[in-house]
C-alpha cells in the first residue's frame, strides 16, 4: 500500500467557505484514518494483502543493515530524479521540503 497525498491549490482553498473546508477536511482525514498502515483499518487491509499474497506463494523478502539502505536509496533517488525531470525549479523546491 502506497501512501497518498492531496493537494490544493491556495487560491482555490482561500476561495471555498469554512464550511466547505470542513468538508474537504473532514473527508481527507477520513481517508488517512482508513488508509495509513498503521490505522487500525489500514493494517488489517495490509495483513489481509500480505496473507493473500502467502496463500499465492510470494515470499516478503525484509532487507536489512546495508542493503536495506542502498535499496532505500535507489528508490528515493530515482522518485525524486523523475520529479526533478519534470520541473527542475519546483522539485528543487518540494524536494528541500519534504527530504532531511
Amino acid at each position: 500500500m502506497a501512501s497518498l497525498h492531496a493537494l490544493v491549490n491556495l487560491k482555490k482553498w482561500n476561495s471555498l467557505s469554512k464550511a466547505q473546508q470542513g468538508i474537504v477536511t473532514a473527508a481527507g482525514l477520513d481517508f488517512e484514518v482508513r488508509t495509513e498502515q498503521d490505522s487500525a483499518v489500514g493494517g488489517s487491509v495490509m495483513k489481509k494483502q500480505k496473507d493473500w499474497m502467502a496463500s499465492e506463494g510470494m515470499q516478503t523478502i525484509t532487507m536489512e543493515g546495508a542493503d536495506r539502505t542502498k535499496w532505500v536509496a535507489a528508490a528515493s533517488n530515482a522518485g525524486w530524479d523523475e520529479v526533478l525531470e519534470r520541473s527542475p525549479h519546483h522539485g528543487a523546491a518540494l524536494k528541500k521540503l519534504f527530504t532531511k
